[in-house]
């Protein structure tokens, strides 16, 4: 069973919000793995049926970070065990979700000088790469790609094109897009700028809720495939392994972000996708669900993601001489 990892990120409270009198923080973080949820609403307290009701309620994750906790920490104890693992040849999968304005890009991407899940990760994944071809074991070789997903639509992000691009079944690597940019890497600073190439070219909105709201999910697609030869047989062999890195469209409800026409249309698609996402994750985790059926062809994402959230991930190995 793929094993499935929930951590929540407590975010500060954004300039404007601390320029809004009437703004307060209501999550709290209590220790490393639960944090509570406080209703400010005292309007509840005039209401005979709600008065009884319990204004805070406390959750409980994998793992829980506070408003000080750095970029290095929160990919310490999140992300950091991930890259051993497809090293070995399993693939694995990063997602970022929660509401527009949460603070998803800063998590994966980061700035200049706090960089981001997606640049932390391929500056280990570098470094354990270098060890490792050092030591004479074998050779690995890295390359990206970086797409969008908009309104169910993908595209290039790094050619920069408006093309429509579509999902094929690969023997090998499972569902690929046909016509992506696929760019070898050799660094963490390679990949920070592609990264940043890639953003100027995402769709990004001013909305109700957010100024600089992403209407798309950006999807970093790392393939590394690790060469041999077997000492007794002489046979050549290669490993592929996958790993997505993903920074989710914000989550939004259309009646608080006052959202109209095209932004109204983009929410319901991000909506939709975030759903379907969502009951894959649900039908894995379910006991009552095994070996049941799990639909991943409700949206791009999803399908682009099935070999990742495989119940039971197999290395890809296999003899080339």
């Amino acid at each position: 069973m793929a094993r499935l990892m929930v951590a929540v990120r407590i975010r500060p409270l954004t300039q404007r919000e601390r320029a809004n009198d009437h703004v307060t923080a209501i999550v709290k973080a209590h220790g490393d793995q639960a944090v509570s949820v406080w209703d400010p609403n005292d309007d509840a307290l005039e209401d005979v049926l709600r008065r009884e009701r319990q204004r805070e309620k406390l959750f409980w994750f994998d793992g829980v970070f506070d408003e000080t906790a750095s970029q290095t920490h929160v990919f310490d104890h999140t992300v950091r065990h991930l890259i051993d693992s497809v090293l070995h040849g399993f693939n694995a999968t990063v997602l970022a979700y929660g509401a527009t304005g949460a603070g998803k890009t800063y998590t994966m991407l980061g700035n200049e000088t706090s960089p981001g899940i997606m640049v932390l990760t391929l500056a280990d994944l570098f470094s354990k790469i270098t060890t490792d071809n050092e030591a004479g074991a074998g050779n690995y070789d890295v390359v990206l790609s970086y797409m969008e997903i908009y309104n169910e639509n993908i595209r290039d992000l790094l050619s920069g094109k408006a093309d429509i691009l579509e999902l094929r079944e690969d023997a090998v690597r499972g569902v690929v897009v046909a016509g992506i940019t696929i760019a070898p890497v050799h660094s963490p600073e390679e990949v920070m700028t592609l990264l940043r190439k890639g953003n100027k070219n995402r769709s990004q909105e001013a909305t109700g809720a957010n100024e600089v709201s992403s209407r798309s999910h950006a999807v970093l697609q790392v393939y590394v495939t690790y060469r041999t030869t077997d000492p007794q047989s002489g046979q050549r062999m290669q490993r592929f392994a996958k790993l997505s890195m993903i920074d989710l469209a914000g989550s939004e409800r259309a009646a608080e972000t006052n959202n109209r026409g095209m932004r109204m249309i983009e929410g319901a698609n991000i909506n939709r996708s975030l759903l379907a996402l969502g009951n894959c994750i649900n039908a894995l985790v379910d006991p009552a669900k095994k070996n049941k059926y799990v639909n991943y062809r409700d949206s791009k994402l999803t399908r682009l993601l099935k070999a990742s959230f495989e119940p039971s991930p197999t290395r890809r190995d296999r003899c080339v001489g």
